[in-house]
């Protein structure tokens, strides 16, 4: 059987919006039952769109995010949609779960002696 790390991931970022009160939409990860291998989207649109609500400390926040695997890279088109939410202030994250965590700890949506040092300190794309 075939790995597939980024769904892994996918599932333990998901799950972890999820814990942390926020709201969170997975898209086009289905594929048609056909020789066609494409998931049906538009090129370039990130994995899921995610929302916090606002906390008594902290705003309302939402975002997309790539899921990617360790090695993973971003295609053309995914490097363009993310040029475009950059410019226009839309969050965009890239990685997998511990680039999350660190964008989480330095949104202040956890606290960084919560989570595990390698994790707190990840760099986000």
């Amino acid at each position: 059987m075939r790995r597939q790390p980024e769904k892994q991931a996918q599932r333990a970022v998901c799950a972890l919006i999820k814990l942390l009160g926020g709201q969170v939409w997975v898209l086009g990860t289905r594929r048609r039952r056909t020789d066609y291998q494409g998931t049906m989207m538009s090129p370039g649109l990130p994995d899921c769109w995610f929302m916090f609500p606002p906390r008594r400390d902290l705003g309302a926040i939402a975002g997309w995010i790539e899921v990617k695997a360790p090695r993973g890279r971003l295609s053309a088109a995914q490097i363009a949609f993310r040029a475009a939410c950059v410019e226009s202030g839309v969050v965009h994250l890239v990685g997998g779960l511990d680039s999350f965590v660190a964008w989480c700890v330095a949104q202040g949506r956890v606290k960084a002696d919560q989570v595990a040092p390698d994790r707190a300190g990840r760099r986000v794309r």
